[in-house]
């Protein structure tokens, strides 16, 4: 297993990420899904709440935010795990750099990521979204098999004989390194889902196993007797993130796989990071970004015959549920009479089908123009930060009312 951390750790090096900056985030969603008819895995990656650091002890985030647009930089969570495109092409074309790394950016380089646009949520926070394409998948995934089985042979032909006389499962090893060396299916596409498989020795892997939740839960009964309260609290979003989180596990005896997503539908994950947003970088964010996404979500909900740009077709189909409530909500903020009243029927029509296929949260019903929508904002954030990984509380956010009886949707 220790050869697959350092398999991991090596194309993280590659991308040169782990690298600290000014820009920082309130959240982050990731949501994604294979387009089988053209081959292509589309990612889209929502920026919640875009702010600075307050630090500019490694640069200006108002320098940094322009730069990291126009590269088609991407970042995961933070600014430390950001993918530096224009570190990864240079080394894609670099001769002097290790076959692997060089191999892996070469890889990389064949990601298309495009800002799509930024957006207002109804607590005031600015935020960005990106389209990220992996054109031909499948290949895309063979090769990044082989860069994986190449990186687990690399790094266990370089550990010295000591290095490897400690290691804890070397069955497991030996069946990895054998399974490397025949062109293993490392990951593989199911439908949406993306697959993940290890093989293992079952004896060590239940041994390990047990170990593992053995000292887990001594570290949880340590941790409950010095904070109890916090340690609850902990535990609670965690069950509560792997709950709601599509993820499954199976263990097979002689190999472990882990899906991430759903065979039949796309995905999100969600994350809450921080609550310290300030408006700071907004016109840095609106001025690289350009394009205001909502009146364009808004427009394609409201006039079926609006063929929407392919970016904002792919937020529409397989973006969070409560993009489409935003876009509307913004639209009807915006409208006149006439707008208001075609916002409120289309949220109508929405929170039927919603509560008739997904019904968590249950979506305002019946509203009319003249009523306050405070229920939908109550429900966009309730469906927001639902199964996020952490749920810190929104100090900076203004109160929303609480939804009615009958507190909308997506047709997936």
């Amino acid at each position: 297993m220790r050869a697959l951390r350092i398999a991991l750790l090596s194309v993280l090096a590659t991308f040169g990420v782990l690298l600290p900056g000014c820009v920082e985030l309130d959240g982050q969603r990731l949501s994604w899904y294979y387009d089988e008819a053209n081959d292509q895995l589309l990612i889209l990656l929502h920026y919640d709440g875009v702010h600075d650091s307050g630090s500019d002890e490694h640069g200006k985030g108002a320098e940094q935010l322009p730069e990291f647009v126009q590269q088609g930089d991407v970042m995961l969570l933070d600014w430390p795990l950001r993918v530096d495109m224009k570190s990864v092409r240079e080394e894609a074309k670099n001769n002097n750099v290790e076959p692997l790394k060089r191999s892996a950016a070469q890889l990389i380089t064949s990601i298309q990521v495009k800002s799509i646009g930024y957006y207002r949520e109804p607590n005031g926070k600015l935020g960005a979204v990106q389209l990220i394409t992996i054109p031909q998948a499948k290949a895309f995934v063979r090769q990044a098999n082989a860069l994986i089985s190449q990186a687990i042979l690399d790094s266990v032909a370089k550990a010295s004989k000591d290095q490897l006389g400690k290691v804890t499962m070397p069955r497991t090893l030996e069946r990895i390194v054998e399974a490397a060396k025949d062109d293993y299916p490392w990951i593989t596409l199911d439908g949406h889902a993306v697959r993940a498989v290890c093989p293992v020795h079952p004896g060590e892997w239940d041994r390990e196993k047990s170990k593992a939740f053995a000292e887990a839960a001594k570290d949880l009964a340590r941790s409950f007797r010095q904070r109890p309260d916090k340690t609850e609290q902990e535990i609670s979003r965690a069950l509560a993130w792997f709950a709601a989180a599509p993820l499954s596990y199976i263990d097979r005896g002689d190999k472990i796989e882990v899906i991430v997503g759903r065979a039949t539908m796309p995905s999100t994950f969600r994350a809450e990071i921080r609550d310290k947003y300030e408006p700071s970088l907004e016109t840095a964010l609106i001025d690289s970004v350009k394009t205001d996404l909502d009146p364009l979500l808004a427009e394609a909900l409201l006039d079926e015959e609006t063929k929407p740009s392919e970016a904002v077709a792919a937020v529409l189909k397989a973006g969070p549920p409560e993009e489409q409530v935003r876009a509307l909500l913004g639209a009807f903020d915006r409208g006149d009479e006439q707008q208001k009243k075609a916002a409120v029927e289309r949220l109508n029509r929405w929170a039927m089908d919603w509560n008739r296929t997904r019904t968590v949260p249950e979506a305002p019903t019946g509203l009319q123009p003249t009523d306050d929508l405070s229920a939908w904002k109550s429900w966009y954030t309730a469906t927001k930060h639902r199964g996020a990984l952490s749920q810190p509380e929104e100090k900076n956010a203004k109160p929303q009312a609480d939804p009615p009886a009958k507190p909308p949707t997506d047709k997936r």
